[in-house]
């Protein structure tokens, strides 16, 4: 698996934005985590750790992001996505030009859930992308990464408490992030009023009771001791303490592995161009690039030869027909492309005339281990002549050496011919 590098700006205690960091090699556990000032800090680290072939997430708190639902009766969605800034424009205090609104699933029929979110915090998380030189794989909001069941219970309602701040996260994926202060108020105000009326329809049990999970470090149960005091006190309340290692960004982080599909990935619309879609095919690209520039060559090497040898026997040729022009000098209309079948028709009609077959029979012989001699080419034909009466063929050639010629002789005689050298000299 390729290395994943989430990163998140988060507050921390003393208020001040810090960049969080984690690098995973594997979904069990993080090989390195930190916090850091900025992506140059984070580039650094990075850097040292020998880590630049690694995809980056982004993984925004939920404070940041707007959770809502509009009701869009539109069915096409081109219409929704039209008809979405208008129908969103009243919930929101900041220009509607200013947010990147995001397109959740339907919640009814006609119900959508929607996240808005800073265009310049969408930059931000981009920017980091392009600072680390990173591949950028998407942005997430940590409230829907974080679990969604606990063993084999699946949660309704879960609260995540990490020092000041709370993550408020329903079954349907919509969340709520805020100071720890403001949760008893959003019990009595936003949640609990919803969530009895549900919880009363499918009760048949008649005690109403809504089962929370809350999820609180041990470090920080102290802490936070009132306040959980104050919320099981809560009329119509279950509340349960689970067992919590880690804080909410390293949770989502966890989240990201186990729920890849329940989170809605932010790159949409514009920012869509910013992911990089890595193939699981890319470790073979060297290589295919490898075999590639091979093959290149290899057709480079027989197009050079392919016209190497087209323009030899381009040469071969023009000399074959000097020669014939040379002994038929009155032809006429002899050219390259009909040569050859001039000269079949010579010599049938040379055999047809009766008492030349010795001549072309020797001819043919001859040629023939003069084609096997190894390096035939060296072997040059200076002179025929062919006496009928004694059915002898005499040949002036030259060749490189003597030993080339006795083996030239030897080849004749093999084929069965009567063969001997009247006088060679070393010239």
């Amino acid at each position: 698996m390729a290395a994943k590098v989430f990163v998140s700006i988060r507050h921390e205690v003393n208020g001040v934005f810090a960049l969080h960091w984690a690098v995973f090699n594997s979904p069990d556990a993080p090989a390195a985590a930190g916090v850091c000032a900025d992506a140059a800090e984070l580039g650094l680290i990075l850097a040292q750790n020998s880590i630049n072939d690694a995809q980056l997430i982004g993984v925004i708190p939920a404070a940041q992001v707007l959770s809502t639902q509009v009701d869009i009766p539109a069915r096409q969605a081109r219409h929704v996505l039209q008809a979405l800034p208008f129908a969103i424009e009243e919930q929101v205090t900041q220009d509607i030009d200013s947010l990147h609104l995001v397109l959740g699933p339907k919640t009814t029929n006609t119900s959508y859930s929607v996240l808005a979110v800073p265009h310049s915090l969408m930059n931000t998380y981009a920017d980091l992308a392009a600072q680390t030189g990173l591949a950028l794989s998407g942005i997430f909001v940590d409230a829907q990464l974080l679990p969604a069941q606990v063993d084999s219970d699946a949660i309704k309602l879960a609260i995540f408490i990490e020092n000041d701040w709370f993550t408020l996260v329903r079954s349907s994926g919509s969340f709520f992030q805020s100071r720890t202060a403001n949760l008893p108020f959003l019990f009595d105000t936003l949640f609990l009023p919803e969530s009895d009326a549900q919880n009363k329809e499918n009760d048949t049990s008649g005690l109403g009771a809504i089962k929370i999970a809350c999820f609180v470090k041990d470090d920080q149960k102290a802490r936070n001791e009132l306040l959980l005091a104050q919320l099981a006190q809560e009329p119509g309340v279950d509340l349960s303490l689970r067992p919590c290692d880690s804080g909410v960004f390293m949770l989502a982080c966890n989240g990201w592995f186990s729920r890849p599909k329940s989170a809605l990935n932010l790159c949409q619309g514009s920012y869509r161009s910013l992911v990089v879609q890595k193939s699981p095919l890319k470790r073979w690209y060297a290589l295919a690039a490898v075999i590639m520039a091979g093959l290149l060559l290899q057709v480079s090497v027989n197009i050079g030869q392919g016209l190497y040898y087209k323009k030899l026997a381009q040469s071969e040729q023009q000399r074959a027909l000097a020669t014939y022009k040379t002994i038929f000098p009155n032809s006429r209309n002899v050219t390259v492309g009909n040569l050859g079948s001039v000269i079949k028709g010579k010599l049938l009609e040379f055999q047809s005339q009766g008492g030349k077959v010795a001549f072309l029979d020797l001819l043919g012989q001859t040629a023939e281990q003069y084609r096997k001699q190894p390096g035939a080419t060296t072997i040059l034909f200076r002179n025929l002549q062919f006496s009928e009466q004694r059915g002898e063929l005499v040949i002036d050639l030259n060749t490189d050496t003597f030993e080339q010629l006795d083996m030239f002789k030897n080849a004749l005689a093999a084929a069965g011919l009567g063969v001997k050298i009247s006088s060679a000299v070393k010239e």
